[in-house]
């Protein structure tokens, strides 16, 4: 709800402060809720429970299309990329491969997707400069003529 620019938000009559209140009181109620989902399926409590999460989070979030940096991407996109985490994960059980070399090929898909990112932004910054030196050194071209 808050969008992009969180004093537009405001100006356009949204209680900002609340929303923002709500989120974390949300955020915070399903952090205890998979606290105690984790408790009860390990019988136990400890606190770095969740750290093997945190990688698979980070790269379904990249993956689906959320930029790193800002933030902005669409939910259809994380879900099919944890969709296609899922199904290389149960590939990888079914091939009876180790839940250590997983991980560690989640890590070479979020290090070539970031990769790929990085790239992709040069190759569109480098491909605009060019365009635009191409057209100051060509102006008879951009200019209207008089008939």
């Amino acid at each position: 709800m808050g969008g992009s620019n969180i004093n537009a938000t405001w100006f356009s009559g949204v209680n900002t402060h609340r929303m923002l209140i709500v989120v974390y009181v949300i955020s915070s109620w399903l952090c205890v809720l998979a606290g105690l989902v984790m408790m009860a399926r390990f019988n136990s409590a400890r606190m770095g429970y969740g750290d093997a999460y945190l990688l698979l989070t980070v790269l379904a979030i990249i993956l689906g299309g959320a930029d790193p940096n800002g933030g902005f991407g669409r939910v259809t996109g994380v879900v099919l990329s944890l969709i296609a985490l899922q199904i290389l994960s149960t590939g990888f059980n079914l091939m009876n491969i180790s839940q250590h070399f997983s991980l560690a090929m989640w890590g070479v898909v979020l290090i070539l997707v970031l990769a790929i990112k990085h790239f992709k932004g040069r190759f569109h910054h480098i491909l605009t400069l060019r365009r635009s030196q191409l057209r100051s050194r060509l102006p008879h071209l951009t200019e209207k003529k008089e008939v």
